[in-house]
């Protein structure tokens, strides 16, 4: 796809959701479903309205599928003639079923969980959240969730890890 040019309809909920959160205070994840669930989306029709639905997802609905992903995707930076792959270049892709060139690897019955407990943040987020709270810049009625949040003194903060299926152009 030319970079710039494509419409989804994931743009338009998203500019739905920034315009429903605009003038709305978000301090609690259900804050975000229901700004989420109540953004509208007028679909193309004048003045008819559709509310979004939503799926809230806990720690343990999220599988490990680094493994998988190893077993059936070897590589994606090079073309079979060795020569490397420009993803931002490629303007049509064609897939035949007569030519697969598929491994035979079985999938697993069952996947492994990506988490066994919820996720604590660092020491020092929570730090930071409780100082909110203290200077009441958090409403009090909200204490009791950021108290109740899992941390961790030596987990540090950090961005979350690329998805491996990010297409840089620089990674070999």
């Amino acid at each position: 796809m030319e970079k710039g040019h494509s419409y989804m309809e994931v743009d338009s909920m998203h500019s739905a959701i920034e315009t429903a959160k605009k003038h709305v205070p978000v301090y609690l994840m259900n804050d975000w479903l229901n700004i989420f669930r109540m953004a509208r989306s007028s679909g193309g029709r004048k003045k008819v309205s559709i509310l979004y639905e939503t799926q809230e997802l806990r720690y343990d609905d999220f599988y490990d599928l680094k493994k998988l992903a190893a077993t059936f995707v070897k590589n994606r930076n090079r073309d079979i003639n060795g020569c490397k792959v420009q993803w931002l270049k490629i303007k049509c892709m064609r897939y035949e079923k007569a030519k697969p060139h598929c491994r035979s690897c079985q999938i697993p019955s069952e996947l492994q969980k990506l988490y066994s407990k919820q996720i604590p943040i660092s020491g020092l987020k929570k730090q930071s959240l409780m100082k909110l709270c203290n200077s009441k810049a958090i409403p009090v009625e909200y204490h009791e969730w950021y108290k109740s949040l899992p941390s961790d003194n030596t987990r540090k903060d950090t961005a979350p890890e690329p998805s491996m299926w990010s297409d840089s152009e620089d990674s070999e």
